[in-house]
């Protein structure tokens, strides 16, 4: 402990005065230094109390027992455990274990978002884009303007969920001015921590030249990193690029592979798949597989539904109904994945 240096001429009587009297401060501030000792290994005795409580409610919640969960979440969150404070409001959000009550959900996010945890801050605003605030005093235009500065608060921490949907806010002038400057930067902080979306919609916006430079080769390598973490958007736009020859070279068995990928969920993909067997482009020439695929199409297409007459006119009836049946098949086997 470092004492105040005092002069040195001095009186003999004036030092022993202020040695004494600096004797006593030091005393004094040691008996400080015990106090906050103890209330320091009562505090990291509590953190460790709450840890433990936190992690026997997550193993319990892990599994799907929220009723277990709830009353060590509780524990733990009245000792100010941001994370169980944040799960604690993520069962009351969705009723899980306790009754479904937003007011309790955003009373414990608050709890966490006064510490700086964005996930706590991500949810607080999702609640006000959700408009599920409005008991709060809260109208649509203000819960979009809340919703952007939480969102903004978690993104600046770091959160890729965060700053996804504050780039789309900017993208949509929800909440915020429109502004695609804007908006490409906060997709690219996500997309660089591998959030699918947000390489998918920046993709569309050097795409579509807005707010950055247009370019299909940052298109096409952004959709690429998408595609491959199994988005369906960026999987059907990327064939379209290979398919049409733009941001590279034209390849269309690589359309073929990545239209093969997104047909599991678009319509659009398949009526694609469909042209190319058609047309033998990227595939052997196929009739009948180009029919398979755009009457799985024609339910939720409009350009299939009008190719559909066509093809019937090149194909038996049998082969008709067979191809019908493969797309039953297929329909069956991909609701059931």
């Amino acid at each position: 402990m470092r004492l105040t240096k005092f002069a040195a001429l001095i009186s003999v009587a004036a030092l022993g005065l202020l040695v004494w009297a600096c004797v006593q401060r030091g005393d004094a501030q040691i008996s400080q230094m015990r106090g906050n000792q103890s209330r320091a290994d009562m505090a990291r005795h509590q953190a460790a109390k709450a840890r433990a409580d936190f992690v026997k409610a997550v193993t319990f919640d892990f599994i799907g027992d929220y009723q277990n969960a709830v009353p060590f979440y509780k524990k733990a969150a009245a000792q100010g455990d941001a994370r169980a404070q944040n799960n604690l409001g993520l069962l009351y959000f969705h009723g899980r274990g306790v009754a479904q009550n937003y007011a309790q959900a955003a009373h414990w996010w608050r709890q966490a978002a006064a510490q700086d945890m964005p996930q706590a801050l991500y949810n607080l605003g999702a609640l006000h884009n959700l408009g599920l605030m409005q008991a709060t005093g809260f109208d649509g235009a203000q819960n979009a303007k809340q919703a952007a500065r939480l969102f903004e608060q978690a993104a600046e921490l770091g959160l890729a969920a965060a700053q996804y949907n504050l780039a789309a806010f900017y993208a949509e002038g929800r909440g915020v001015a429109r502004d695609y400057q804007t908006a490409a930067l906060w997709y690219e902080k996500a997309a660089a921590q591998g959030d699918g979306d947000a390489q998918y919609n920046l993709g569309l916006l050097y795409a579509y030249g807005r707010g950055v430079t247009q370019s299909d080769e940052q298109a096409r390598a952004l959709w690429q990193s998408a595609a491959a973490s199994g988005h369906a958007e960026a999987q059907y736009n990327l064939g379209l690029l290979y398919a049409r020859g733009r941001g590279g070279a034209r390849d269309d068995a690589a359309a073929v592979a990545w239209y093969e990928k997104a047909s599991r969920v678009l319509a659009q993909a398949q009526n694609n798949l469909g042209f190319m067997y058609e047309r033998g482009r990227g595939v052997a020439q196929n009739t009948a597989q180009a029919y398979f695929w755009v009457y799985l199409a024609a339910s939720g297409h409009e350009q299939a539904r009008r190719a559909l007459p066509a093809l019937e006119k090149k194909l038996s009836a049998a082969d008709m109904a067979n191809m019908q049946a493969k797309a039953q098949i297929w329909r069956r086997q991909q609701a059931a994945e």
